[in-house]
Order: structure tokens, then C-alpha cells, then sequence
């Protein structure tokens, strides 16, 4: 049984060292098929970007060796060594390089340690984009050049919020602009990063490039999709079987549940995170959050603050299309989609023209993001909001909507003063994301023919029908609920139906009175 890994992405060291690789060759082939050829693919972090550079760097060396038993070993190629420019720019630090000319610095140093891989000397350059021109310049006197950009946008998404970021896209601007100018040299490039900023100023040098991000045939070129796991990790699954005391279909249903979910195209397969993965079986097959513990998403949520972002309602509506990432104008909403934490939920069209429905991946991202969500909106240590959801979800369970009441002021009254919103808005998205932690299911701002729900709960056993106001009485928001027939298309669901109409107290900002009827 091959070693697992998630320390190395380097593909020469996983093959030596005798760890296991998941095949991906057939996809790297269909890219390097063309006599010349240019691409973008922005995945997620964490995502196999940086092993599958790796691996075209060593078919681009020519080290057929390596690639005994795998797909490309079977195609008819001829395995010819090629100049490489490999340009990783993860290593970036924005508390070192947060400026212009600190991040022109930077680059220029790159560009020189790739020269030196190569015996090239350099002559001196005030800018970066100056020094890549004439390392590709000098690479490719005798064969046309490949270049792989790794973490193409790290300086920029680490300045998100610098405010030197348009002179800083200015510098980035200047080193991208040379692979364009030198289009003729090149045999080969491709760019990866987690977001798609091919259209901001800086990106416009590199429009040229084909995006295949959202393309169906490589919608599955990184991550592992259910087949790959059965194929490659047969042994183990028996083994977490045999552990766990479940059945093959079980530990792939979990699986699914925990870390796949990640669709890049609306006609693809879903693939799951393969760091998570690989995680899960090199840690005694427990259930973490493994993806999620790699980073925290404070941009994100800090943006959905600021801009009062309607979680809820977006996901509930329907996307034709999203436009690149604008990052001088972000949006919280795009940001979750660019960064991994939300995904295509399903897409629904006709006649070609396809729109996109998104939402959480895996519980690992939406159990993790929620916590902090709502830690973001009320302060509250995330080990402290556990303790109110253990109470709220018992009330759940015993069908005690006041005790459930009583158990959701008591996590509002915990909320600092300074931070409560005067708004109904603020409110229904702490009612929202406890929810989705206590793992019922949740639908804010239903629709039904008559209007929209404030909250919609099902449980295995009932149906809840919230309905909230901002100093009014409880009994007007029930009286909202019965003239608007909100409880009618529940009638004939098998299960009892609960109203519960409830009052924020403005001048207090907590949580006031409330009523609960029978429908």
C-alpha cells in the first residue's frame, strides 16, 4: 500500500519517494496536445493546483520515467525537454511586500532565481516586468519556452485591502504583460490561483489566455471524484469500513457529505477536496474539518458585514453568469464563490442557456464558515455559542418552541450592545445561520403565493413558520402568518405546523416577547 501525502506537491518527489498519485495525466494531455498553447484555471486553496504545475513541469522536462503506468505513458508523445519558467509566487508575504516597490523587488527576485536554475545571468532591471521579458527573451534562443505561474493573484488578494492595490496591480500588470509581448517564444504557459481576475487592469495583458476554470471537460481535473477514490484508495476504504462499522456506500455517502460537493461546471461530476481527503484517511478516519482549519475566511465576512450581504436570499437566486472578480469593487457574495466556500448547487436551464444555484460544498466548510459567521455578527466565543445550540436544538427535539425561544434570547442577550444593527435584517441572519449550525433545515424569505416567510423550519417531525418584527406586537407578526395563508401548503405534509410570531425590541435590542400557536 503506497504512502499518502499532503506535505509534498511536488510530482518527481511523490513518484521517487513511492507515494501515492492520483492519475490526472489524461487531462494534462489534452492540454499539452496543441503545438502551442495558453491557459488560466483558478481552483480553490488547497486544491492540487500546485502538484498539477509540478507534474507538467516533469513532462515538459521530459522525464519519462516517471510517469510509468499513467495515462500520458500510453499517448503518442514524444517527450521532448523544453525550457521552463516556473514562477511560484505562494511564497509572498504582503507584511513584507505590501507596497509597489516592495512587491516589484519581490518579483524581480523570482525572476533572477529562476535565471540562476537555468545559468542564466540576468543584465540589472529596474522592473519586474523588464526582467521576465528578458529571461524569457534569453530562455528561448534555441527552443520555444514554457512558462507555470503558480498563485498568480497571492499579492493582490493579500492587499485586498491596501490601499496601495491599484499602484501594486500596476506592478503585476507589467511582469504579465511579458508573456503576451512574447507570445511567439512560447510553446506553453499556464497561470493557477484561487480567483478570476483576468479582467481587472492588471489582467488585461493576459486576456489572451483560455480560461478553463468553468470548462466541463476540466471540471474535474483537480480534486478526486468518487471513482478515482474507489480506484485509488480502495484498501484504505475497506480498512475505515471495517473501523467505522459501516459499508462501502455509507463511507462514500460521508465522504460526499464531509468534503466533496465542489462543482466547477454545471454538466460535470463533483469532486471532493483531495487535501481533505487524503487527510481523513492518513488521520484514523475521523470526520474534521480538515480544508476548513487550513485558513479562515476573514475578507469574506468582513465584506458581508460591511455591505449587510442577504446570505440567504442570494442563495436562493438564480446566476445566468458571474463575472470575474472585480478587486477594487468586491462582493462579498462572489468573493465566497471565488475562494471555495460556496459552489454550484445545481444549475437549471433550457435551450443552452444554464443557470447557476449556489451553496456550502461539504459540512466541513458550512459547519466551520457558519460558526464563524455567526461569531463575526455576534462576538460571542464560538465555544460559548455550542453551549446555546445544544440547548436550542434539545428544545428542538422535544418540541418546545418556548424553550427554543427562551434558549435564542439568551444567545441574543449575550451579543455586546454596540454590536446589534437596527434592523429586522440583522436579526433574521442570526435566526438564519443558528439554524443552519443546529443542521435543520432552514429557509429564510420563503416563498409562497401569498408573500414570503420570515423563516421556514422542517424538522423530521414538524414544520416551524417564523415570522419576526422590529417593535411591533407578536401577535401582528402571527397575523401576518394566518392573513397571508403562509401555513396552507404545509396542510397536507403529514406533520404538524407551529407558528411562531416574535418581536425585537429596538430600544433594547434584544429580543422581546413572543407567540405560539397551532396552525
Amino acid at each position: 500500500m503506497k504512502q499518502l501525502t499532503t506535505f509534498s506537491s511536488s510530482f518527481e518527489e511523490l513518484i521517487q519517494k513511492d507515494f501515492l498519485y492520483v492519475d490526472k495525466t489524461e487531462y494534462l494531455w489534452e492540454l499539452i496536445r496543441p503545438a502551442m498553447a495558453g491557459y488560466f484555471l483558478s481552483r480553490p486553496r488547497r486544491f492540487g493546483k500546485s502538484l498539477a504545475l509540478s507534474t507538467l513541469k516533469a513532462i515538459f522536462q521530459g522525464k519519462r520515467d516517471l510517469f510509468e503506468g499513467l495515462a500520458i505513458a500510453q499517448k503518442d508523445y514524444d517527450w521532448k525537454p523544453y525550457p521552463i519558467i516556473h514562477l511560484d509566487l505562494s511564497i509572498y508575504s504582503a507584511p513584507t511586500c505590501g507596497t509597489p516597490e516592495k512587491l516589484n523587488g519581490f518579483l524581480i527576485r523570482r525572476v533572477e532565481a529562476c535565471a540562476q536554475q537555468h545559468g542564466i545571468t540576468l543584465p540589472h532591471h529596474e522592473q519586474a516586468g523588464e526582467a521576465f521579458d528578458s529571461l524569457i527573451v534569453e530562455m528561448s534562443r534555441t527552443e520555444r519556452v514554457v512558462i507555470l505561474v503558480d498563485e498568480y493573484d497571492k499579492p493582490i488578494l493579500d492587499n485586498l485591502d491596501n490601499p496601495a492595490l491599484p499602484k501594486m496591480q500596476d506592478v503585476l500588470e507589467s511582469l504579465y504583460a511579458a508573456i503576451k509581448c512574447e507570445n511567439a517564444r512560447e510553446r506553453f504557459v499556464l497561470l493557477t490561483g484561487v480567483s478570476d481576475c483576468r479582467f481587472s487592469s492588471f489582467m488585461q495583458s493576459i486576456n489572451h489566455l483560455t480560461d478553463i476554470s468553468n470548462c466541463e471537460e476540466f471540471a474535474d481535473m483537480l480534486g478526486f471524484t468518487q471513482q478515482e477514490i474507489e480506484e485509488s484508495f480502495g484498501d484504505r476504504l475497506d480498512d475505515a469500513c471495517r473501523q467505522l462499522q459501516i459499508t462501502r456506500q455509507e463511507l462514500l455517502g460521508k465522504l460526499q457529505e464531509w468534503y466533496g460537493g465542489y462543482l466547477f461546471s454545471g454538466r460535470a461530476e463533483r469532486v471532493h477536496n483531495p487535501v481533505a481527503v487524503i487527510q481523513f484517511l492518513s488521520n484514523g478516519y475521523n470526520f474534521q474539518n480538515y480544508w476548513s482549519n487550513t485558513g479562515t475566511p476573514h475578507l469574506p465576512v468582513k465584506l458581508m458585514l460591511e455591505q449587510k450581504c442577504n446570505l440567504e436570499m442570494q442563495l436562493a437566486c438564480p446566476y445566468s453568469s458571474l463575472s470575474p472578480l472585480n478587486v477594487c469593487r468586491l462582493d462579498a457574495f462572489h468573493l465566497l464563490i471565488e475562494t471555495g466556500y460556496l459552489t454550484i448547487r445545481c444549475a437549471a436551464g433550457r435551450h443552452g442557456h444554464i443557470r447557476n444555484y449556489y451553496g456550502f460544498p461539504n459540512l466541513d466548510i458550512s459547519k466551520s464558515f457558519i460558526a464563524y459567521l455567526l461569531n463575526a455578527y455576534t462576538t460571542i466565543r464560538e465555544d460559548t455559542i455550542r453551549g446555546f445550540l445544544r440547548r436550542m436544538a434539545s428544545r428542538l427535539r422535544s418540541h418546545d418552541p418556548d424553550g427554543f425561544m427562551e434558549a435564542m434570547r439568551s444567545l441574543l442577550a449575550a451579543i455586546p450592545y454596540d454590536i446589534h444593527l437596527r434592523h429586522e435584517k440583522y436579526y433574521q441572519t442570526v435566526f438564519y445561520v443558528t439554524f443552519l449550525l443546529l443542521g435543520t433545515s432552514v429557509q429564510a424569505e420563503a416563498r409562497t403565493s401569498t408573500g414570503r416567510i420570515d423563516a421556514l423550519v422542517q424538522t423530521p417531525g414538524r414544520v416551524y413558520i417564523f415570522e419576526f418584527k422590529l417593535d411591533k406586537s407578536p401577535q401582528d407578526a402571527l397575523d401576518q402568518i394566518r392573513d397571508r395563508d403562509y401555513f396552507r401548503q404545509f396542510a397536507g405534509a403529514g406533520r404538524p405546523v407551529t407558528l411562531i410570531g416574535a418581536n425585537f425590541d429596538g430600544e433594547t435590542r434584544q429580543l422581546g416577547d413572543w407567540l405560539v400557536q397551532q396552525a
